[in-house]
């Protein structure tokens, strides 16, 4: 009996030692800091009034910022602002956030597409600033970008399938390229989604189709690196003409999109190219009212002044807005798109050169008249 006590005491201890091992073990490799998976059903997307964007790393370059071969955007909307993707060099994702004058010690989230290092190494400059962001990477993501993450002391949240992350907001769930890619979707009232992407391994027109397929919206716009650095002439034709079916209006290729590649674009689709580069700020609003001075019997120019009111910029930024162009006693007019500069010191800016540039039918025409010279050439009624 002696020995049977002293054994069944030395079964306890060893369980108690495995309980305590294993207890261990989850608190410093299971992610004690790691934030569970957070889903919300897609039909409840919902959508923001605006997002506004930076590059904060890219390695085309603008001015004096510097541009390390990497992708970093800051992205705010009324109720998160996000980091998607760090970038490969923390002292260059805290000069540039500096120069440009953003805030990095507030964010609520970060979105990292991949684990590649020119993504991810700027990591470090944000858990020295906020150790509260939760960080979303893909599920699939390899244990060791996992471990050094966790490793910072950041929150970590692990994205399989496209989830909701906050009203208007979604992580596009992972796609394999190698290696697994996910991206993320913003929904703008009266734009659609805006999605941006990091490399694109899996192919951009796949991820945009995912976004556009998962989440039941039409896109608008993308912006970030689409892998076709070297790709060949009929490869980029297909995913140019892909996105152009899908719809989109507005496509920024950065990082490691390629130079050909903008090149294409840009001859091949100049209204739908988005010249992205270190430092460009971009704004993204919904629906914008403005109202022709006069009828359009009487346009004397194209060159009127027309007046739209839009969120109030910095010089230089830039803004995208679908517009709605109506006088009284013709039908609406709807512009598709205009990329303008604001004027911070009034809210207001003119029109007059851009917006004959998005016609496309003679208003005169609709009505079973003939345009005249220096008259809008081009106008769309809307339907």
């Amino acid at each position: 009996m002696e020995v049977v006590g002293k054994a069944c005491k030395a079964l306890a201890v060893t369980l108690l030692i495995s309980v305590a091992a294993l207890s261990m073990y989850v608190l410093m490799f299971s992610g004690g800091g790691e934030a569970p998976t957070q889903t919300v059903e897609i039909h409840e997307l919902g959508y923001v009034d605006s997002v506004n964007v930076t590059i904060l790393i890219d390695n085309n370059p603008g001015g004096p910022l510097k541009s390390p071969w990497g992708l970093s955007l800051y992205i705010e909307t009324c109720n998160l602002t996000m980091l998607f993707d760090a970038g490969p060099d923390p002292e260059a994702l805290k000069l540039n956030s500096e120069a440009l004058k953003t805030n990095l010690t507030g964010l609520d989230v970060v979105v990292l597409s991949h684990e590649h290092v020119d993504h991810v190494l700027g990591l470090s400059y944000i858990a020295r600033l906020n150790r509260n962001v939760t960080v979303y990477v893909p599920k699939h993501m390899s244990g060791s970008c996992k471990a050094w993450i966790r490793s910072l002391g950041l929150n970590m949240a692990e994205i399989e399938t496209t989830t909701v992350i906050s009203r208007g907001i979604a992580v596009i769930g992972e796609l394999y390229g190698p290696p697994h890619e996910q991206a993320l979707a913003i929904n703008v009232k009266g734009l659609g989604l805006i999605v941006f992407v990091g490399c694109s391994h899996p192919g951009v027109d796949k991820i945009v189709a995912k976004a556009k397929d998962e989440l039941n919206c039409e896109v608008y716009g993308v912006i970030g690196g689409f892998h076709l650095s070297g790709a060949s002439l009929e490869k980029m034709r297909d995913v140019a003409s892909n996105l152009i079916k899908m719809g989109l209006k507005k496509v920024y290729p950065i990082h490691c999109s390629g130079g050909n590649f903008r090149r294409f674009l840009r001859e091949n689709y100049p209204q739908v190219y988005g010249d992205g580069h270190v430092g460009l700020k971009l704004s993204f609003k919904g629906e914008i009212v403005v109202d022709w001075k006069v009828p359009p019997p009487s346009l004397p120019t194209v060159f009127l002044s027309i007046l739209a009111k839009v969120p109030v910029l910095r010089p230089g930024e830039m803004a995208t807005a679908t517009l709605h162009v109506a006088w009284k006693g013709v039908n609406d007019l709807e512009i598709a798109s205009v990329e303008f500069r604001g004027d911070a010191a009034a809210g207001w800016i003119s029109l007059a050169e851009e917006l004959p540039k998005t016609f496309t039918k003679d208003p005169a025409e609709e009505e079973g008249g003939a345009g005249k010279d220096g008259e809008p050439p081009k106008a769309r009624t809307r339907s």
